[in-house]
C-alpha cells in the first residue's frame, strides 16, 4: 500500500468530524494537510519512517488537540497511540490501542456517562486485569474536555467501521457476492446438463 493511500485511510477516520478536504498549499511528500472549509481547523497526516505515520488535529487557533499514531501493516492500517491534550492544556494524555478498544466497546458519546461505566467496571467486573484498566482509562477520560472526548470516541467508532469493511472477511464476502452474480449468467439449466448427458 502506497504513502498517499494509507493518508486518504487515515483522512476517512476523521471525516466524521467534518468534510476535511486536501490542501495543496500546505502538503508536500511527506505529509498532508486537510482542512475544514467552514473553520480554521487542520488534519495534518505526516509520514514519520517506515510504516509508521501520525495524524495531528488542531483546533480553530492552530493549536494540537490530539496526535494519533499508525502502522501500516500489508493493507491494514493500525493506531498504536492516540494522545490528547488535557484540558488544562498543561499536558498531554495518552491511550493505548487496548484503551481506545475499551472506550469503544463500553463507552458512548458522552464522557460523564463513559466515566460512570467505566466506574462501574473498575470497583467490581470479577476480573483484576480488566478493574485495572478500567479505573485507569476512567481516570484519563477525566482529564479530557467534553469535546475532545466526543471527537476521540467518534475517531475510534469510524476507524473501527473503516477497518471491519477493509477486513479480509468483508473483501471475500464481497468478492463471493459479486462471483455469485457473474455466475448465475453462465450457468446452465438443468435441461440443458441433462440433454447432454444423454448423448
Amino acid at each position: 500500500m502506497t504513502k498517499e493511500h494509507q493518508r486518504e485511510l487515515i483522512k476517512e477516520y476523521y471525516q466524521e468530524l467534518g468534510d476535511f478536504t486536501f490542501s495543496k498549499e500546505f502538503s508536500d511528500t511527506y505529509q498532508s494537510v486537510y482542512t475544514l472549509p467552514d473553520s480554521k481547523r487542520w488534519l495534518v497526516i505526516e509520514d514519520k519512517g517506515g510504516d509508521s505515520m501520525q495524524a495531528r488535529l488542531t483546533d480553530n487557533h492552530g493549536i494540537i488537540l490530539s496526535w494519533d499514531n499508525y502502522e501500516g501493516q500489508n493493507t491494514a492500517i493500525r493506531l498504536t497511540e492516540s494522545v490528547r491534550l488535557a484540558e488544562d492544556g498543561s499536558h498531554r494524555i495518552s491511550f493505548s490501542p487496548e484503551e481506545v478498544a475499551l472506550i469503544n466497546r463500553f463507552g458512548d458519546y458522552d464522557r460523564h456517562s463513559t466515566w460512570g461505566v467505566l466506574d462501574m467496571l473498575a470497583k467490581g467486573c470479577g476480573n483484576p486485569d480488566t478493574e485495572a484498566m478500567c479505573a485507569t482509562v476512567r481516570d484519563k477520560v477525566n482529564f479530557l474536555t467534553d469535546s475532545q472526548y466526543t471527537e476521540m470516541y467518534n475517531i475510534g467508532k469510524k476507524r473501527d467501521e473503516v477497518i471491519a469493511g477493509r477486513s479480509l472477511f468483508a473483501r471475500m464476502a464481497d468478492a463471493k457476492v459479486r462471483a455469485d452474480e457473474h455466475n448465475v449468467g453462465l450457468k446452465r439449466k438443468p435441461s440443458d446438463r441433462s440433454k447432454e448427458m444423454i448423448r
